[in-house]
This record gives C-alpha cells, structure tokens and sequence, in this order.
C-alpha cells in the first residue's frame, strides 16, 4: 500500500457549491489536518443547506457492510436537494470488502455526496484505480518531519501560541498520524488566559499527553522498554480507542526502530529532537543486532497482513506484540 502523494489539482483547490459538487469524493492521505479540513467545507456545506440533519450520515467502513452504506447513499433526499453520506477507514478494507463499491463508484447517485476517507491508497486494488480514472482521487499528504514541524509552527503562530523552540518536534514526536486539530484545541484552550506567556514543553505533555495521542505514546516506549505489563494494560486503552489504528501503531513503532538502528550504528537519527536522544540511546543499548532484525521483521510481517489479508487487524497487532516479548527456544 503506497502513501498517498499530495495533488496540486482537484476537489481542494475548486470552489464547491450545491450547484456543482462531485457525486462522490476520495479523501485520502496522511495529513489528517488538511484532509478533515477539506471534509469540513463540505459538511457544512450541505448541512447548510439542511439543517434538519435527516439527509447526513456518517459510517466506519470496517463497522457496516457494503450494502448498508450504499443503501444510504442511493437513498434519495429528504426535504433538501442532496444528501450527504461519509465514510471513514476506507482504506482498512480489503478488495473483497471494497468490491461492491465498485458498480456505484461506475453509477453514483446525482443527488448525493458520498464521502471515502482513509489515509492511505493502494492503487493495485480497483477501488482506487475506479476512484482515479473517475476524478474522485483527492490525496492530502503531511510531507516530510521538517514539513510537518513547518504546518505546527504556522498552526501554533496562527492561534496566536509563542511556545519553546522544541514544541513543533514533540508535537511530531506525540501525534504521530494522529489529528493535530485536536492537540491545537486543546493548546488554546490551555493558554487562553495567558497568551504572552511561551507554551512549554511540559505544558504540551499535559495538555496532549493524556488522550488518545499520549497514550500512543507511552504504548511504545512500554513496547521498547519491555514492560509486558504496561504494555498490554495500553492495548487494551488503544483498542477501546476507535481512533486508533493497528497500522498507524505499526507505522509508529518501526519509525522508533529505525531511530535505535541509527543510534546502535553511533550515528544520529534525523528529526529526532535533542531531549530525546539520551532516552533512545539507552534502549538501543539495551538491544543486540539480532533482535533489532527480528523485531523489523515482525513489523513488516504484521504491517503485510494487516494490509492485504482478511485477518482482523488487532488480532495480528496482537500477535506481533506476543512475538516481541516470548523468547524464541534455541536451536
């Protein structure tokens, strides 16, 4: 599955009325700031335009069928002129999943919106090839760490936030793939009374690190620093989380692996903030080659099967934390 590449034309960069909006929309990539955003402008432009509600409905893909969705969105409208059908988590399904989108995707409904979102495409599926050809394909991508830092600074200064040189990296760092409009809100919210003062890095682990975000966070500094309790007491937080992802997850811990392969090498990972360093080069110590190779290994495995298989994905993440805590017998 590729990352979805950030597109100078389409949906984003056309103004959109009642009068001429796409039928439907594929919203996808891995800034979910710019990609809810965009979501956003078009919510409310059709609630709008219907303040009763009774033509918006909202689904998680890996929670209703097919059918069900389809359902809604060949529905017709209600006292307005268009409905609105949106669709998260998309890009969790497999091809067999996605399948009965497709005679829509060829056909869709003139009077309805219908909204996919994900955060990432594969474009050997016929799902997104038929969303592509079709002109429905929108990609939002967060680009790379420096760029990321660049969107929180801009964000912070726009808010009217002066905070402490590393903020925008812990920020990275706390979020991951996570929603930054979220953590923004609640910043403001903090330094509402006192926006003279600089927002903290402490500051940010209270605001931030106790919700979804932070508890990420310390999910994979337990993973890393072995703690088969901690750990597992985390998962269980994470899977009541229906925000949370097992391939974001995946995504985040081989991005930490990497950083201990750079630091085992004597070399300094790029965009690690200084403050984290000193932690980072303890548990890389605490590693032999050997089990950095097989804890990659897993990650690929995992991160494989979750994509492309029919395997329930917290089961296989499940699976993989199990491999990294029980010792292999020797051969």
């Amino acid at each position: 599955m590729t990352k979805a590449k950030d597109s100078t034309t389409g949906a984003k960069n056309q103004p959109i009325t009642m009068e001429n909006y796409s039928p439907v929309y594929g919203l996808f990539g891995d800034d979910p700031l710019a990609r809810d955003r965009f979501l956003g402008k078009l919510r409310e432009l059709f609630t709008g335009s219907d303040p009763s509600g009774l033509n918006h409905e909202k689904f998680d893909a890996q929670e209703s069928p097919a059918d069900v969705v389809l359902s809604a969105a060949q529905s017709l409208p209600m006292f307005s002129t268009a409905r609105f059908v949106e669709v998260r988590n998309t890009d969790a399904l497999n091809a067999a999943l996605l399948e009965p989108y497709l005679a829509y995707l060829a056909d869709p409904n003139p009077t309805t919106c219908l909204v996919f979102m994900g955060e990432s495409v594969d474009k050997k599926k016929k799902f997104f090839k038929l969303l592509e050809e079709r002109g429905y394909l929108h990609l939002f991508a967060r680009g790379n760490r420096t760029q990321m830092m660049a969107t929180i600074r801009v964000e912070l200064e726009t808010a009217g936030l002066k905070f402490d040189p590393d903020v925008p990296a812990l920020l990275v760092d706390l979020l991951g793939t996570q929603d930054l409009s979220l953590a923004l809100e609640k910043l403001k919210l903090l330094k509402a009374a006192d926006l003279k003062s600089r927002l903290t890095i402490d500051e940010v682990f209270s605001a931030v690190g106790d919700g979804g975000e932070g508890a990420v966070f310390t999910f994979i500094d337990d993973v890393f620093s072995r703690d088969v309790q901690r750990a597992f007491e985390q998962l269980m937080r994470l899977k009541e989380d229906r925000q949370q992802s097992p391939i974001a997850i995946i995504g985040l811990l081989a991005r930490q692996l990497r950083a201990l392969v750079f630091l085992k090498s004597n070399e300094t990972p790029p965009g690690i903030p200084p403050f984290l360093l000193g932690k980072l080069g303890g548990l890389a110590r605490g590693f032999t080659w050997k089990q950095l190779f097989e804890w990659h290994s897993a990650l690929r495995d995992a991160d494989r099967r979750c994509k492309s298989s029919r395997a329930e994905p917290w089961l296989v993440f499940e699976a993989l934390l199990l491999s990294f805590f029980v010792t292999k017998p020797q051969k």
